[in-house]
């Protein structure tokens, strides 16, 4: 068990503390009840539930001292439940109870800024690029993520695109002027593809890192994928595995398959990239507002000739929501069938032969 909130527990009167136990099955939380002496703890359980919504309506209702949660359950899983209760009853104490390996599904990146060796930007060796538009809601973990990155030598480059959600902008602001790698660039909005090639334009490395504002990287992501591309000349990008997390929990491991991806992106948006090889094919392209952009600019570069590194390790988390581009684009018809013709024509270019270094 983990106690997900810093604050020690302290009563100031005799009463026992009250819990609240979640859990999908509810024969899990029978056995929980009855093999614990929960009195003997200075603990009173006082409801349970078997998903997180049910969880969030007994928490206004009897106001808790503790919840114990597992993570996998329907509806509303136990990572979000925890969000939910940080951000909405700062005085209940979570405890994540678990199988060990999706346990690991709580180690999000990120969640605190540690001490780092900050340096000077005036010779970075990196630029991660990222679009924002109207995002301040999960952005501060992400900030966080590229500061306690273990290498350093990185600009920073943010393209505002057109934001209109003053919150955001002001987080945008706040954060920007903690570190002088980063420069933020403003222009109208013109949505993810041609915020990334503006980003491109500007940036001063040989080496790209595609960055969104809600997913995360763990501090070695760029020192190694940095290095995969140093020891691998004739690679043209650098990848990892992933960990997608929020709306959807999983580990996506998969080697890679030039066939494949004629038919199914294998690919998450974020590696380490050479910009000479962007630069090639075009960058991103803009002819179309809503696509699967980021399985288009891999599917240009395989039609080019361009192999990558693959590295094992879940070193990229990709926040899995209902907001999206790649959802927006699967729940409209027009944008679909566009999308898939797009990505088609540029399949039909790549030879099956194309190899990963893995």
């Amino acid at each position: 068990m983990e106690i997900k909130n810093n604050t020690d527990i302290e009563k100031t009167n005799m009463e026992n503390y009250k819990v609240i136990l979640v859990d999908g099955e509810e024969e899990v939380i029978d056995a929980i009840k009855s093999r614990i002496l929960w009195e003997q703890l200075g603990l009173q359980i006082v409801g349970s539930a078997t998903n997180g919504v049910k969880a969030l309506e007994l928490v206004e209702k009897l106001q808790p001292d503790i919840v114990i949660t597992d993570i996998k359950m329907p509806y509303m899983n136990g990572l979000e439940l925890s969000r939910r209760l940080n951000d909405e009853y700062r005085n209940v104490h979570i405890i994540i109870f678990t199988g060990f390996d999706e346990f690991d599904y709580a180690k999000e990146p990120g969640r605190e800024l540690l001490n780092s060796n900050r340096v000077s930007n005036d010779n970075p060796s990196v630029s991660i690029i990222t679009p924002y538009y109207n995002a301040g809601k999960h952005f501060e973990q992400t900030f966080n993520c590229v500061m306690n990155q273990t290498f350093p030598w990185f600009e920073w480059i943010i393209v505002d695109d057109g934001s209109t959600d003053k919150p955001s902008l002001d987080t945008l602001e706040r954060l920007s002027k903690q570190d002088t790698r980063i420069r933020v660039l403003h222009q109208s909005n013109q949505r993810q593809a041609a915020a990334r090639n503006a980003a491109i334009k500007h940036s001063t490395t040989d080496i790209i890192v595609p960055l969104d504002t809600d997913d995360l990287i763990a501090p070695p992501f760029i020192e190694e994928l940095y290095f995969a591309l140093q020891k691998n000349p004739d690679a043209a990008w650098a990848y990892t595995d992933s960990v997608g997390f929020g709306a959807q929990n999983y580990l996506w491991k998969q080697p890679f398959s030039a066939s494949r991806m004629k038919t199914e992106n294998l690919l998450v948006c974020t590696a380490t990239i050479r910009k000479s090889w962007l630069e090639k094919v075009g960058g991103y392209d803009v002819s179309d507002k809503s696509y699967d952009e980021d399985w288009h600019l891999w599917l240009k570069l395989m039609a080019a000739g361009a192999k990558p590194v693959h590295l094992s390790g879940t070193l990229f988390w990709y926040r899995r929501s209902a907001e999206g581009m790649q959802q927006q684009v699967q729940k409209d018809r027009a944008l679909k069938q566009a999308s898939a013709k797009k990505i088609q024509e540029t399949a039909n270019a790549i030879k099956n032969d194309i190899q990963a270094k893995e």
